[in-house]
């Protein structure tokens, strides 16, 4: 949906069933499917999913301006140049006194992934990942992630329980869920952020890619990430500082 003349009408409007003779079947909005009711306005980078014959298909499509049938090729050339993007704007740091602040890595990448997924939002043409390759992805890299920090944390933990005694895994406990619980509060009742946004602005404080991609699958949706950008490159910042400041004193 991408034509500018289409944008804005209603589907009683467009009255598609009639002018094309396909059967709409979903309307879908950043990966959200919106109810298509007959005074719904379409916006760009609409997503309209219809059955029907080939040669209408095509029609509608010339109408609207662009059809994307069910195809299994990813566009490698945006994912490959999104990721050398990424990484160019994670290397990009700002000096302060000591301090070097930079998004990093992480934060390159994904700020290169929210710009493309932004721009295919409006204009479809680009960018295509299939739903399986995305699922496999978003999946293997949780994995790979979790053995990653097990592997690491996991050489020394009998030495460390033989030492420290179950306190040390209580106060881990308590050190990791009462910031939560607190920024959870705090934003729900005096910033009235919606719940999605706040768990991914939750996330990003915690500057944990794994903890987005639970709370993503679980919301269906990937507006959590919109709380995750801002949330990661504050953090980022707040714990290069917090660091200095602890060696220091």
């Amino acid at each position: 949906m991408i034509n500018k003349k289409a944008v804005g009408k209603s589907l009683l409007e467009l009255d598609i069933a009639r002018k094309f003779a396909v059967l709409l079947t979903r309307v879908t909005r950043m990966r959200l499917e919106i109810p298509r009711t007959a005074d719904f306005k379409l916006r760009k980078g609409d997503i309209l999913s219809v059955v029907g014959p080939h040669d209408h298909v095509d029609l509608l499509g010339r109408e609207l301006g662009h059809v994307e049938r069910k195809i299994a090729e990813t566009d490698m050339v945006t994912f490959a140049f999104g990721i050398a993007f990424g990484v160019v704007i994670g290397l990009i740091a700002i000096n302060v006194g000591q301090l070097s602040i930079g998004l990093g890595s992480a934060g390159g990448l994904l700020t290169a992934g929210l710009a493309i997924g932004y721009l295919r939002s409006i204009h479809p043409t680009f960018g295509r990942l299939p739903d399986a390759a995305r699922w496999i992805l978003m999946e293997f890299g949780l994995l790979i992630f979790m053995a990653g920090v097990g592997l690491r944390a996991g050489g020394n933990i009998i030495e460390t329980f033989v030492a420290a005694g179950p306190v040390l895994i209580l106060a881990g406990i308590m050190v990791t869920l009462a910031p939560i619980f607190v920024g959870y509060i705090f934003g729900r009742k005096v910033l009235k952020i919606h719940p999605v946004l706040l768990f991914g602005g939750i996330t990003g404080s915690m500057t944990s890619g794994a903890s987005l991609s639970v709370v993503t699958k679980a919301a269906n949706s990937s507006m959590p990430s919109l709380g995750y950008t801002g949330a990661y490159a504050f953090a980022n910042v707040l714990l290069t500082i917090a660091g200095s400041l602890i060696l220091f004193f």
